[in-house]
């Protein structure tokens, strides 16, 4: 009735299982979270000023070259204004094979550039979508019969901060097969950001979880970060460089965690057997990327093998000592790779992490202190590029200088993955922005240099506001 009244048409359809369905508070909404103060604080820090429009400009970026196949800046630039909203104010959505819908509830002079914008995201960049201004809202569609269902939509409120549920595997294309569907729910409470999600693939991603085989008795206190993932198999034969450094069958468990001070003390860890042939092969597969030094390799340094098989190394780097070695505790062998000696310590690692492990159900595990590990995961990013004799990152990048100016007070991140069936898993999060080191610093480069993220792609500059 109410969409009979301002002449919105509703139209029945059968029920679809939505490519993207969302309905979030934008940002304007996140900066009035109380119950996340670090999220406001980020979102109203002076370096955030120009990253949202940046991000805009990624996203219809992303979004023309999904529905193109190709770059085309004239429909970005089209496209942009409202990317921007979606990412500013209140907006819901739904993307279906059949076609599209989208809210944005904003102000008239937001709301006015809107419907023009709206058509870059037509198939084949033809035709107008059907649009609708009312009650602060405006709407866009694919087809008139949308524009109800985007209004309907429009009487629920937002159950936190976001609800999505996306097809992943529709959403990035050919390649991401693998990736889950997801249903996602992020909201503030007690001062913190707590995001859930359930994850759903077509097959499964992990073998069955065993008993958990933690090196512990190699990690030493102070450390920044503690990850574990049992089942690991299937995952890591797909992740190339883990791939080449297990040096035959893929293990089942994966363990990573960090020190302070040094970006460089990063360790990860998977126990093996028989470690010498493991090494030896290693040592083959990547010894050509090294070259010689009368014909440089992609990689600087020189690659050398202890005469007992016991341990790899990369000299001639400065910043940092790439090792791979064995190390056995209680009889069970592992392949440690690192990148920094440790710190002096007889400290073992916390109990309280490892008491989280001893859960039947819990798969994936992962705590850290979130600043110190975003400045980490840059330096070692960067220092990639470097011994390629590529450019590294620009320290000044805005996204990046904006979230360097958070990381000194971001603190505990907790992850936790549950496996429900061997293609059904829970992820639960509690953390200061939502974010955690490694995805601050994809984010960070997706808007600053979506090149790096998007297969080779350069996004043109942020498009400038019209002016008042």
């Amino acid at each position: 009735m109410a969409a009979g009244c301002v002449g919105v048409p509703i139209m029945a359809v059968a029920a679809e299982r939505p490519v993207v369905r969302w309905h979030a508070v934008g940002g304007q909404g996140m900066r009035q979270q109380l119950g996340a103060p670090q999220l406001k604080a980020a979102l109203t820090h002076p370096d955030a000023a120009g990253v949202g429009g940046r991000a805009a400009t990624n996203l219809a970026q992303f979004v023309v070259h999904r529905i193109t196949g190709a770059d085309d800046a004239a429909r970005t630039r089209a496209l942009h204004p409202l990317a921007e909203a979606l990412l500013d104010h209140e907006s819901l959505g739904e993307v279906t094979q059949q076609g599209w819908h989208v809210a944005v509830r904003a102000p008239a002079t937001v709301t006015s550039r809107l419907a023009a914008s709206a058509g870059a995201l037509m198939t084949g960049g033809k035709g107008q979508a059907a649009t609708w201004v009312t009650n602060g809202w405006f709407l866009a569609a694919s087809e008139p019969g949308g524009l109800g269902r985007a209004w309907q939509a429009t009487g629920r409120p937002v159950a936190g901060m976001v609800e999505a549920e996306l097809n992943l595997p529709k959403v990035l294309g050919p390649g991401h097969e693998s990736w889950p569907s997801v249903a996602l729910n992020v909201f503030a409470s007690n001062n913190a950001v707590r995001t859930s999600a359930k994850l759903s693939f077509a097959t499964a991603p992990l073998g069955e979880p065993g008993p958990w085989k933690v090196p512990d008795g190699a990690i030493r206190d102070p450390i920044i970060r503690f990850q574990a993932l049992r089942g690991a198999a299937p995952w890591v034969s797909k992740v190339g460089w883990m791939a080449t450094l297990a040096g035959g069958p893929a293990p089942s468990q994966v363990f990573g965690w960090a020190q302070p001070l040094n970006p460089f003390r990063n360790w990860v860890a998977f126990p093996v057997e028989k470690p010498q042939p493991r090494l030896q092969k290693v040592y083959g597969d990547i010894r050509p990327y090294f070259g010689t030094t009368n014909q440089p390799g992609q990689y600087e340094g020189k690659l050398v093998i202890a005469t007992n098989h016991q341990a790899l190394a990369v000299l001639g780097l400065q910043a940092c000592q790439p090792a791979l070695l064995s190390y056995e505790q209680a009889g069970q062998p592992y392949l440690i790779a690192s990148f920094a000696p440790t710190i002096s310590s007889t400290n073992p690692m916390p109990r309280e992490i490892l008491a989280q492990l001893h859960r039947p159900s819990l798969v994936a595990y992962e705590w850290e202190i979130a600043g110190e590990s975003f400045l980490h995961w840059n330096v070692v990013f960067d220092f990639n590029k470097m011994v390629q004799r590529q450019i590294p990152f620009p320290a000044n990048a805005r996204a990046r200088k904006w979230l360097m100016a958070l990381a000194p007070n971001l603190g505990n991140s907790i992850t936790e993955v549950f496996r429900v069936s061997p293609t059904e898993y829970t992820l639960v999060r509690k953390s200061d922005i939502g974010l955690d080191g490694l995805e601050m610093t994809l984010l960070a480069r997706w808007i600053d240099a979506p090149h790096d993220i998007l297969g080779g792609r350069f996004a043109p500059p942020p498009v400038p506001k019209p002016a008042p």
